[in-house]
């Protein structure tokens, strides 16, 4: 009896999809294939039952040598992959397993096209592979990774086909999360193919391109950065067209035609997935050690996202800070640093003060080997190449100088301090002008005092933002202490005026007249008083007070001063050809000489500058005992001791420009520009413009007021007080006073209830800096608080005489 053969369905299908004959360039038969492709599609179930039987097909194929059908079964897989992608997961592990059987087998896996089905086939897996499904099958991952380094190995040492290789590579960064990928139970992790990838795709590309494998780094020669600060025209730097980027060669280029080494380097760098960029770019800076060539850097930085440049440089300093890289790695990473820095590839998100501390940290580490000494200068000025804030140079400078004069393990270390000195005498010799405030200015030409700075040169460098009054006399007391060198006093003095204009002549008035008016020995220096006159007189084109001002030079010695009276008369004069600002500059010299009247007006508290030299223990409303300042020349050059900043003082400027009070010994502080306006105080209380002083006709105040009705029932007066109570005798009798004062007595008893210590409360307002003079404003101190109380009282005039105290209470004035 005759067997009947049964043959199920899904065989069928596939072989149906085989023509017949045994030519190698056999395709599928289309209908069928597509039936094949709906049939799996539709009946989940049947996909692993055409996967297990294309395994053993593909077995018996390759045993028999029928390499066409071999190619028919790559390509039905291939369309199956692109179908059924939801359901990778059911035929993978066959797939797999075929693709490996083919390479393995020494009969076929030399043959080109059979190797480019699996290329085809691997390019879709790749876009199509969830990284779940790796990483939690061990044994499909294992399966992976086994096909993957054998595929690669074949192309390489038997095929020796580089663009079927580069293929390879841009399938494989098609893989989402690649860099991850790993097999928690063997350890085994999937991110060495990027490395290979890149190494080997960059080996192809420079020898595709022979003028990215040329030495451009060790061979050219950096500029100096210790350049004269005269010859310093500009920040911009021309860039030499051997230095930029080929037209022609860009990652940023979409040119379908352009060279598969290029395309495979953008699949691995163009990327936003930071792992795999991260990892990328440690392989490239590793190539960048045996392959120097500088244009290769700038060519793959470019094709990264601009957002995401700066990991070249963070990756580069920790490649030139490792503990295992050797001195001539650590020099060619800096000087990689300094050419992406210098060049002119778009770089954002660079934390530039972490980038030099930690140069910095290695720098000082390093202080013996000269060579490494020198780069890490270059790449520490270079880092202020470009500005990401309007802040960074001052940033830098401050936190180099808080590093010098502030950190006790430098200043015991005589070969430290010369490095630190070094990376701040490079970095000014490339700042661009206006770079830095007056402040700065000051402390770098005081603590770099035995480095022979020009002072006039390095003036060039001040922006004419005025941060704080203080630092405005300051700079006079600066001026005073150059001794023996008038030029440079002269031209500091003239470049003063050209820069900060009428705030230098205010800043003049207070240091010479407002708080020493009434010392002895008034002048520190004759010559600095001189020039300040100059200028203000060519200021003002005053030309009486020009001519007064010539004749101080006249004789120095004998210390001829100006007088208030005469300042009143020169600044009182007014001239058609007089600009409104000139004019209002006038006016607000001329109030502010009006407030120069006695010792009392133009004193400070006892414990202000006179202890420490620390300005900001002023205390504003302090009722302390009261006594004008001595300003006594600096004992030490470059300190002062009247207004100037101390730079030993325990007040520090944070990097971040907060101001603290802490111990010298931290390294991240330093003395801070933040100090107390000049005020002008009477009987510890501000001044006021409009006050007694200038006024035509006397107006009496809250005080004179008490005092004069307290003197009307005394049968002496002190003669103080005779005027009060003369003046206001006909006010004493008089109903509608009596109500003012008590009402004005019921206020201050209210405000004498508050308390005065919540800061929530009260605010006092100091309005007579040196800024505010030069605006239209009020140099009246205002008290503001909050009146807790809404309730409205019915007040009635008093019917007698009331003797009201300053510590009468709500209760005791109507009881």
């Amino acid at each position: 009896m005759n067997k009947i053969s049964f043959t199920p369905k899904h065989q069928k299908l596939v072989n149906h999809c085989y023509p017949k004959g045994r030519s190698p360039d056999m395709k599928p038969n289309s209908s069928e294939t597509s039936y094949l492709l709906y049939y799996v599609n539709s009946r989940r179930s049947k996909l692993e039952k055409v996967s297990n039987y294309l395994t053993r097909k593909t077995a018996g194929d390759l045993n028999h040598k029928r390499f066409g059908h071999i190619s028919v079964t790559l390509q039905l897989m291939d369309k199956i992959i692109i179908d059924c992608k939801e359901n990778i997961n059911i035929f993978i592990s066959n797939f797999l397993s075929i693709y490996s059987s083919i390479i393995l087998d020494p009969s076929i896996n030399n043959d080109l096209p059979i190797m480019e089905l699996i290329y085809e086939n691997l390019n879709n897996l790749s876009l199509n592979i969830d990284m779940s499904l790796l990483n939690g099958n061990p044994t499909i991952f294992k399966q992976f990774k086994e096909f993957i380094d054998y595929f690669i190995t074949l192309i390489e040492k038997r095929i020796k086909n580089d663009d079927l290789l580069l293929n390879v590579f841009i399938s494989l960064s098609h893989i989402t999360n690649l860099s991850i990928l790993k097999d928690t139970n063997e350890d085994l992790s999937l991110n060495y193919l990027i490395k290979d990838s890149i190494d080997k795709t960059l080996a192809i590309f420079i020898k595709r391109f022979p003028t990215y494998a040329k030495d451009n780094v060790t061979s050219t020669k950096q500029q100096s950065n210790h350049l004269s600060m005269s010859k310093r025209l500009s920040r911009t730097k021309s860039i030499q067209a051997s230095d930029n980027i080929p037209f022609t060669m860009s990652l940023n280029n979409n040119d379908p035609a352009s060279d598969l080494s290029l395309q495979c380097l953008k699949c691995y760098f163009n990327t936003i997935e930071i792992d795999k960029l991260t990892l990328s770019i440690n392989q490239l800076l590793h190539f960048l050690q045996t392959n120097k060539n500088k244009n290769l850097l700038f060519l793959i930085v470019d094709g990264i996202p601009v957002q995401l440049r700066y990991l070249a440089v963070l990756l580069l300093i920790r490649q030139a800070t490792s503990t295992s890289s050797k001195p001539e790695s650590s020099i060619l990473s800096f000087k990689y640093v300094s050419m992406l820095l210098t060049s002119d590839i778009s770089i954002v998100g660079l934390s530039i003060l972490d980038i030099m501390r930690k140069i910095l940290q290695f720098q000082l580490g390093a202080s013996r080997d000269s060579s490494i000494v020198n780069q890490c200068t270059t790449t520490i000025t270079d880092l202020n190449y470009r500005l990401y804030y309007n802040s960074q140079s001052s940033d830098i400078l401050y936190e180099l100088l808080t590093q010098l004069k502030d950190n006790p393990t430098i200043n015991s270390n005589s070969n430290c301090k010369k490095i630190l000195t070094k990376n701040i005498i490079s970095i000014l010799n490339n700042l661009a002008f206006n770079s830095i405030d007056l402040h700065l200015y000051l402390q770098i030409i005081r603590v770099l005092k035995d480095e022979n700075l020009n002072p006039v040169e390095l003036f060039e460098l001040i922006d004419n933002a005025v941060i704080n009054d203080y630092i405005l006399i300051d700079f006079l007391i600066y001026v005073s202490s150059v001794k023996n060198q008038k030029d440079i006093r002269r031209n500091l003095m003239r470049k003063f005026f050209k820069k900060f204009k009428n705030f230098a002549l205010i800043s003049g008035l207070y240091y010479y007249y407002i708080n020493d008016i009434h010392d002895e020995g008034l002048v520190d220096d004759q010559y600095t008083y001189y020039l300040y006159h100059l200028q203000s007189s060519t200021l003002i084109n005053n030309q009486e007070y020009i001519i007064k001002s010539d004749s101080l030079k006249d004789d120095l010695q004998s210390k001829i001063q100006i007088s208030k009276d005469e300042l009143q008369n020169y600044y009182s004069q007014e001239s058609k050809d007089d600009s409104s600002d000139l004019l209002n500059l006038k006016k607000r010299v001329l109030q502010l000489l009006s407030t120069v009247s006695t010792p009392e007006m133009n004193a400070v508290p006892s414990n202000g500058l006179d202890n420490a030299s620390n300005p900001s223990s002023l205390n504003l409303s302090s009722n302390n005992i009261i006594k004008p300042i001595k300003r006594s020349q600096p004992s030490t050059p470059g300190r002062a001791n009247s207004f100037a900043l101390s730079l030993t003082s325990n007040n520090h400027l944070n990097i971040d420009g907060t101001f603290s009070n802490s111990n010298l010994n931290n390294n991240n502080n330093l003395t801070s520009p933040v100090q107390p306006k000049p005020s002008f105080l009477i009987n510890g209380n501000h001044s006021d413009v409009n006050s007694l002083i200038s006024k035509k006709r006397i107006i009496p105040n809250v005080n004179q007021l008490k005092k004069a009705i307290a003197s009307n029932h005394a049968s002496s007066a002190s003669p103080k007080q005779n005027l009060k109570a003369t003046d206001l005798a006909s006010l004493v009798g008089s109903q509608s006073i009596k109500s003012r004062v008590t009402n004005i007595s019921f206020l201050l008893g209210e405000l004498d209830d508050m308390d005065l210590n919540d800061n929530t409360n009260k605010t006092i307002t100091s309005a007579t800096s040196i800024r505010n003079l030069l605006v239209d404003k009020s140099f009246a101190s205002s008290k503001t608080y909050d009146n807790k109380d809404d309730t409205i009282d019915n007040f009635m005039d008093a019917n007698e005489n009331v003797n009201v105290t300053n510590n009468v209470s709500r209760g005791k004035l109507f009881s």
